[in-house]
């Protein structure tokens, strides 16, 4: 009971590091440690932990009916979620567990509004849980419909009715110390507030999910919440004079591409692009002959679904042109990473050219990517720790070198971008850390790039 009342009133950090010092391994409090990580973003980890779970047979009613749903909600997995709920909801009937059965309707409107972007189907999987008469006197379950309900209506566009239910969920939460969904419910509320012309409400409604953030440890819920409407984090930028301020640096992590989660894999590739190129299967490399290889399977690993037009690789790869050579030269660099990766590894169909589902595949840029957005869900030592495992896969050599094309000088001046905000939020982090010969190492890097960068200017 104990995990439950810290992890409900949003201190995530003192969840994990409580797992992590104690090592407990009793399935109810490892469901609280999966939606711990699973709530701080480390989405891929707490995916992984709810099917060792369920592997080893440690289930309980929660992890049926909220854990499993939210994970596999965060993890894009709508198919399995939606029969994780059914079956949440089927047991909590079976054992007469009318909390549980109640949540369930929650996490269905969670799905709603998440993966399908519904409100009236969230709206539907939330009015027989609100009506029922025992919903609104627990302090865990009436202030979850309300906010869910709310962000559901400000989507239709039901703006005072929205208003009212946020209003309610926050003075919930706030009267019982509860801070696990304030970050954002405030973030919605706010939205709600600037609607019907209260500008000074709006704002308190945003401090009120940064001081949220803070409490938790982790910017996830936060930074999930601005994506919804990024209008709030605008609004809050006018009102900060100085660049340094959290909100410029929820700013700048919002630029942080999201990496979907993948399903367990068979077989593992890695393609190596920094200070030189390789691809490698299973920790083996495998050699094409033909360099446009290389670039191929770059460019497909960034993109949605893995998978890219041929016109598109001919833009790509050969800077537009679409003669014979080109088509010729494009099937040779199609057939010879067919021949490096695992059979069945490329699939062509319908005019595309895409990467087997069955494949675990990634780049070094990809999880430069990713160590960023993790970063960028996190604070303190933890959000330096990641900015500096992207630094480090950065710092191995030039992207790609020998390697023309215009996507690529692109990619790398993203890359570069990137890396020169992650090498200033790394100096900041040293700075208040008190590791100060770091900070001003930081700095100087940033200003050899940027010379008249003026917040590097300051900590150097």
């Amino acid at each position: 009971m104990l995990i439950a009342i810290i992890y409900s009133r949003g201190r995530l950090s003192k969840v994990l590091v409580g797992f992590q010092t104690v090592g407990w391994v009793q399935a109810y409090a490892q469901s609280w440690l999966i939606q711990a990580l699973s709530d701080a973003g480390r989405i891929q980890e707490a995916v992984e932990l709810y099917e060792a779970v369920r592997a080893r047979g440690l289930d309980n009613t929660s992890l049926h009916a909220v854990v499993g749903p939210r994970v596999l909600i965060a993890a894009g997995r709508r198919e399995e979620a939606l029969e994780t709920i059914r079956r949440g909801r089927q047991r909590a009937r079976e054992e007469g567990t009318l909390t549980y059965e109640l949540l369930t309707g929650i996490e269905e409107a969670r799905l709603r509004l998440r993966i399908d972007r519904d409100p009236a189907a969230a709206l539907a999987a939330l009015d027989p849980v609100d009506r029922h008469p025992v919903t609104h006197r627990f302090a865990w379950v009436g202030p979850q419909v309300d906010s869910f309900y709310g962000l559901a209506l400000l989507l239709q566009g039901r703006d005072a009715e929205a208003l009212e239910r946020l209003r309610r969920s926050v003075a919930a939460d706030l009267r019982v110390d509860r801070w696990q969904d304030t970050p954002a419910t405030a973030v919605w509320l706010a939205e709600a507030e600037w609607r019907a012309g209260n500008e000074e409400a709006a704002d308190r409604a945003a401090d009120l999910a940064l001081e949220a953030a803070r409490r938790q440890g982790f910017n996830h819920i936060l930074l999930q919440a601005l994506r919804d409407f990024p209008a709030v984090l605008s609004r809050r930028l006018d009102a900060e004079p100085a660049a340094g301020s959290p909100w410029h640096e929820l700013a700048r992590a919002l630029h942080a591409q999201q990496v979907a989660v993948q399903a367990p894999a068979s077989v593992s590739v890695e393609l190596l692009e920094f200070g030189r190129y390789a691809i490698l299967v299973e920790g083996e490399e495998r050699t094409p002959r033909i360099v446009k290889t290389y670039l191929l399977l770059a460019y497909l690993l960034t993109r949605p679904h893995r998978r890219a037009g041929r016109d598109e690789l001919l833009d790509v790869l050969f800077e537009g042109r679409a003669d014979d050579s080109a088509r010729a030269y494009l099937r040779q660099a199609v057939r010879w990473l067919r021949t490096v990766l695992p059979p069945d590894g490329v699939v062509s169909e319908r005019g595309t050219v895409g990467l087997s589902g069955e494949l675990a595949a990634t780049s070094e840029s990809v999880r430069v990517d990713g160590a960023l957005a993790e970063a960028a869900r996190m604070r303190g030592s933890d959000r330096l720790r990641a900015t500096l495992a992207a630094l480090e896969i950065i710092d191995r050599g030039p992207y790609l070198p020998g390697i023309a094309s215009q996507w690529l000088d692109e990619r790398r001046q993203r890359l570069a971008e990137l890396a020169t905000d992650a090498r200033y939020e790394a100096a900041e982090l040293a700075f208040s850390a008190g590791r100060l010969e770091e900070a001003e190492q930081f700095a100087q890097a940033v200003l050899h790039v940027e010379p008249f960068h003026e917040a590097a200017w300051r900590l150097g």
